[in-house]
């Protein structure tokens, strides 16, 4: 302000322009002794963790210039520096002026070290925090400190750092339960969910799926039944995939700090702690698997989001299992009821729009509040792939498509209507059913249709309508020979003629 007061009075002087500030103001400005706080300073570091991309180095920067006030009287330096062994440490103690560094500092530092996946750096801030003989002996490592670490060995280049993650979320359940050899006391007294989901997507992104099962069976056996800090329960959890890892879990723990300190208490899985597990069996394609993980989280009482059930519509039509693939996506539906206001994924409810109005960066993606294309392909398919001939179904959703499409297109939004129209893929699903069920005149009037709507078939939509024709002229054949040992199927052979022409 000061240095724009003296152009502007600059200018007056030499008659190029009026004034801008009254004198009032302008002696408000002089005489006024605005200096930086800590809480500008964390602001300004949380801006760049949050840039896109994170400016790691222009965060450390405002750090630097923000608390680097020597007793020597030299110029400001690094206030982290690198000893003869490597080590990060304190440059030198401040003198007054410097501004005083606290936890949310740290935190929005190492935010930025875990965007751009620098796991050497975070791990160098929590050694510097966790040591008895820190610079800043107020600043106390909590639950975002260790989560934000462990953010960023799930987020490095080259692949996740499964270890590392693991060994920073044992370290922070005993460090911020205050136990052992953990140095100084924490400022929390237990690792919140997001600590462990972290993790957990560290291990889901590295297609590690058996230990994601482990880990979650893990958390379920130990968790306190309400979720809070009170002591574990230990009770029998629903969870099925447990049962076969039960002596796995007793002889190689991931946990292995609850061995010797089994009172550390474990916070209960959520739905995202659930649905980073099925991301990894749905990774590694360990479709059973990831059926009964979805299965248990109904059973344990938490709700799948939107893209875990598409998760878990994609098992189903890789199994061809139906009826699940139904249940899924009727409860895809009621994801905008349950979070308090109807709608689709393409068209949410006011609820959701008051819930992430303003929230989220512009372009990020939001969250399903119902089901959209891609779960209605994958449900039309695990019909279409059904042994028990459920190609009706797989045509009934096509149409509930047809219906929502018509629905968002009347109502404006014609983005969201291209969303939920049938495609070619979706199309192609539904003339599938009909191919292994014989059903070929009604796979001929599919083909007709979707060529009426704008949708150009593909190789693999009409050798779908040819099988369907091929079939019913075996079924045709097998049922003339049953009766009277002849050959018969024509109409099948003409149709799978005139769809060749």
């Amino acid at each position: 302000l000061r240095s724009r007061l003296d152009d502007v009075n600059k200018k007056k002087e030499a008659g190029d322009s009026p004034p801008i500030l009254a004198a009032e103001q302008a002696g408000f400005v002089k005489g006024c002794k605005i200096r930086p706080t800590t809480r500008l300073m964390n602001s300004a570091i949380d801006a760049c963790a949050r840039a896109r991309p994170a400016r790691q180095d222009t965060a450390f920067a405002i750090l630097d210039h923000a608390t680097s006030k020597y007793a020597d009287g030299g110029p400001p330096g690094e206030s982290l520096e690198r000893d003869a062994n490597g080590n990060t440490r304190r440059r030198e103690r401040k003198k007054g002026g410097a501004l005083s560094p606290n936890v949310y500092t740290f935190g929005s530092l190492l935010a930025s070290c875990a965007r751009n996946g620098d796991v050497a750096r975070s791990k160098e801030i929590l050694e510097l925090l966790e040591s008895d003989d820190a610079y800043y002996p107020d600043v106390h490592p909590n639950g975002v400190i260790y989560s934000t670490v462990i953010s960023a060995c799930e987020r490095r280049d080259g692949g996740p750092d499964v270890e590392t993650a693991l060994d920073v979320l044992n370290r922070g359940m005993k460090k911020l339960q205050g136990g052992g050899d953990c140095g100084r006391p924490a400022a929390s007294s237990m690792m919140g969910v997001v600590g462990f989901n972290a993790a957990l997507s560290a291990v889901a992104r590295d297609a590690r799926w058996e230990m994601a099962v482990q880990l979650l069976g893990e958390m379920i056996l130990h968790s306190s039944p309400g979720g809070g800090d009170g002591p574990p329960s230990r009770s029998e959890p629903s969870y099925g995939p447990l049962e076969s890892i039960r002596d796995k879990i007793a002889a190689r723990p991931i946990l292995r700090v609850l061995k010797d300190h089994p009172d550390i208490p474990v916070p209960r899985p959520d739905g995202v702690t659930f649905g980073t597990v099925l991301a990894a069996c749905e990774r590694s394609e360990r479709w059973r698997t990831l059926l009964d993980v979805a299965k248990a989280a109904t059973v344990y009482g938490t709700g799948l989001d939107g893209m875990a059930l598409t998760s878990a519509l994609h098992a189903c039509q890789q199994l061809g299992l139906a009826d699940e693939a139904l249940h899924y996506l009727e409860a895809m539906k009621g994801l905008g009821e349950r979070d308090g206001g109807g709608g689709t994924a393409s068209s949410p409810g006011p609820a959701a729009a008051r819930s992430t109005n303003g929230r989220k960066r512009e372009g990020a993606r939001q969250a399903l509040r119902g089901p959209d294309g891609v779960a209605y392909r994958l449900a039309i398919s695990a019909c279409a792939r059904s042994p028990d001939g459920r190609w009706r179904d797989g045509i009934r959703l096509l149409d509930e498509m047809d219906e929502l499409a018509s629905s968002l297109e009347s109502a404006g939004r014609e983005r969201a209507a291209s969303d939920v129209r049938p495609d070619v893929v979706a199309y192609t699903a539904a003339i599938a059913g009909c191919s292994v069920a014989g059903e070929y005149a009604r796979a001929i009037r599919l083909i007709s249709r979707m060529r009426g709507e704008g949708v150009r078939p593909n190789v693999v939509t009409f050798s779908a309508v040819i099988n369907a024709c091929a079939t019913a002229t075996s079924n045709l054949a097998r049922a003339h020979e049953e009766r009277s040992g002849g050959v018969g199927g024509v109409d099948g052979l003409s149709a799978a003629a005139t769809t060749l022409d």
